[in-house]
């Protein structure tokens, strides 16, 4: 499983949504979120922002899934 979270605006978005599908493409399950009006490190320029604290807890709760889920490599 792969966790995938890119701003909208994010330099490297293209990149990333290729790579998730290229993922998807060989059978690797993939959690991808794209965050409306996001830069690039978003979450790092502006840690108090409700769109920051929406990746943050989509992260944490990523984890703890992953973490509960000790079946699937």
């Amino acid at each position: 499983m792969t966790f995938i979270a890119v701003g909208e605006l994010d330099c490297f978005r293209d990149e990333d949504l290729d790579y998730a599908a290229r993922l998807r493409a060989h059978g690797v399950p993939v959690e991808l979120h794209l965050y409306p009006g996001a830069y690039h490190a978003f979450d790092l320029f502006a840690p108090q922002s409700q769109l920051a604290a929406a990746f943050q807890q989509t992260w944490l709760n990523y984890l703890a899934r992953r973490f509960r889920d000790t079946s699937t490599p």
